[in-house]
């Protein structure tokens, strides 16, 4: 059962707040890579219907590869969703909600909720490993 949200005073710092925003940053900054990116891959199909062999047209792309650059651009999203995810999380489980109610709102089972919130010994661990 749901508890009552204890009283926050007004100059709280909310972590899950400034996820938030760090993850907008990190989404509009990934929006212009990404878009840079499908004009290098434009450019690279021009490129590989002139060249044969891939491995030519590998050799003389810019790097970072666009490959190295989708993972990095991949990344940088995930470990900011990833913050914002824990650091919400973190601020329901604080208002009062129970680990069920978090896990009904995320979609997913109680025990992720538990791992999001560092309930089990081992799991922070765990998460820096996964990610």
């Amino acid at each position: 059962m749901d508890r009552a949200a204890p009283p926050r005073p007004e100059l709280e710092h909310d972590a899950a707040l400034d996820a938030l925003r760090d993850l907008a940053e990190v989404l509009e900054q990934a929006a212009g890579d990404y878009r840079s990116l499908a004009q290098r891959c434009r450019e690279l199909a021009v490129e590989k219907e002139r060249v044969p062999a891939w491995r030519d047209v590998v050799e003389a792309e810019d790097r970072p590869l666009i490959v190295e650059a989708v993972t990095t651009l991949r990344d940088r999203v995930t470990d900011a969703s990833a913050r914002f995810r824990r650091s919400q999380a973190r601020a329901l489980a604080d208002e009062g909600l129970s680990h069920q109610r978090i896990a009904t709102m995320y979609g997913v089972t109680r025990q992720r909720v538990a791992a999001l919130l560092g309930d089990r010994p081992g799991d922070d661990q765990q998460q820096a490993e996964q990610q």
